[in-house]
């Protein structure tokens, strides 16, 4: 899981706003993320992760213990349960329930990328970040 550590700053997104509209996020949020280019720093030990996410409106931390579930908040307040698990040295995925567009998210790196699929509502969303 060593590959997830460090800062990645943003390439490309595909779907975002689609994404966004699917899990109930409100036009204002969606409208401040048109032209955000967020920054992803991603801290990893044995059992547990620390990602945070700069950017997108605000910063949006989140301390995970692999195949633990915890809860959370998104920036629209609302709270949701997320587990994480490993998949390989080089993808990961987080299972989120308890909100109204349950979901999940696919962490992946491809070379010196770092992908980031996140699917809800019949939508999937597509980030790519490149390690810095």
């Amino acid at each position: 899981m060593s590959k997830f550590a460090g800062t990645w700053k943003f390439v490309s997104n595909e779907n975002l706003e689609e994404l966004l509209t699917a899990i109930g996020m409100n036009e204002d949020f969606i409208a401040k993320s048109r032209d955000d280019k967020p920054t992803m720093i991603i801290a990893v030990s044995d059992n547990d992760i620390h990602m945070r996410t700069e950017g997108w409106t605000g910063n949006l931390d989140e301390n995970l213990t692999f195949d633990v579930c915890s809860e959370h908040k998104l920036p629209s307040g609302e709270t949701y349960q997320v587990t994480i698990t490993k998949e390989s040295d080089t993808r990961m995925k987080a299972v989120f329930t308890g909100t109204a567009t349950p979901g999940h998210t696919i962490y992946e790196i491809r070379g010196n990328e770092l992908h980031v699929s996140t699917t809800a509502g019949g939508v999937t969303g597509k980030s790519i970040f490149v390690k810095s």
